[in-house]
């Protein structure tokens, strides 16, 4: 079930975002996607999902995916998550598994839903509304829905940013298990390098809508490249379990 992207590119108003990007992730691989602001993550996403036109070959099991197939085998969670509707948490994880819903809803769909809010601590919310919780509890709940919904493949935007140190390692540690458990491949565009690489089987850098490197954590993040990526001045440390530790110092 590997996934293989070949020279993809996506152009917005005219000016290129991504520029033929092609990469590879095999079953069960959690890749991070990692670069500057305005680097083409969010889009590069988007046109995986296909959300957003594209030029460039996009397959899954050697079977090439369009538009509508990619809607139908790929999960996309995006940065931003408001308050759009009023549903309550319960109906909107079982937005999910829409397909598997009738007139009411099946015993065990209803008892995997709640399973699946109690992994994130939204058991006790599944009566409220979605505008009536917070940011970082709709940001658990739609990662929630994501992975309720059984993917093959996983794109989430920055699913992090609104969340505190414990819950930052709860979502990350959920979606690791859920590649190794289900053979999902999950690829995340993150900003916390030190954590991306703590998590990550593979690391996507993009620079200026181009591939700058992919591979192993150790082998992207190199004080070099974050030097000529990022423009900053960087100590990298390894921690004992050999993932590299990003400490900025200053801009350069």
């Amino acid at each position: 079930m590997t996934l293989n992207v070949k020279d993809l590119e996506v152009a917005l108003g005219g000016a290129a975002i991504v520029k033929r990007a092609s990469l590879s992730c095999a079953p069960g691989q959690f890749a991070m996607l990692i670069g500057p602001n305005g680097a083409g993550k969010s889009t590069l996403l988007k046109a995986l999902s296909g959300l957003l036109p594209s030029r460039g070959h996009v397959s899954l099991k050697e079977a090439t995916l369009g538009k509508a197939e990619r809607q139908e085998v790929i999960a996309y969670m995006p940065q931003d998550i408001g308050p759009t509707s009023s549903l309550t948490v319960l109906e909107v994880i079982l937005l999910g598994r829409l397909r598997s819903l009738g007139l009411s809803v099946p015993g065990d769909l209803a008892e995997a839903a709640q399973a699946a809010l109690a992994r994130f601590g939204l058991a006790a919310l599944q009566g409220r509304t979605l505008d009536a919780i917070s940011g970082g509890q709709r940001q658990l709940l739609f990662l929630a829905q994501a992975l309720f919904r059984q993917p093959d493949v996983l794109l989430l935007d920055e699913p992090t940013a609104a969340l505190d140190l414990r819950h930052q390692l709860v979502v990350l540690e959920a979606v690791r298990k859920h590649c190794t458990d289900h053979g999902t491949i999950a690829i995340a565009a993150m900003h916390d390098l030190t954590l991306a690489a703590q998590f990550a089987d593979q690391m996507i850098c993009l620079s200026q809508g181009r591939i700058e490197a992919k591979g192993p954590p150790e082998n992207v993040l190199t004080v070099d490249r974050l030097q000529r990526v990022y423009g900053v001045e960087a100590e990298i440390s390894l921690s004992a379990q050999g993932r590299p530790n990003v400490m900025p110092l200053r801009a350069s």
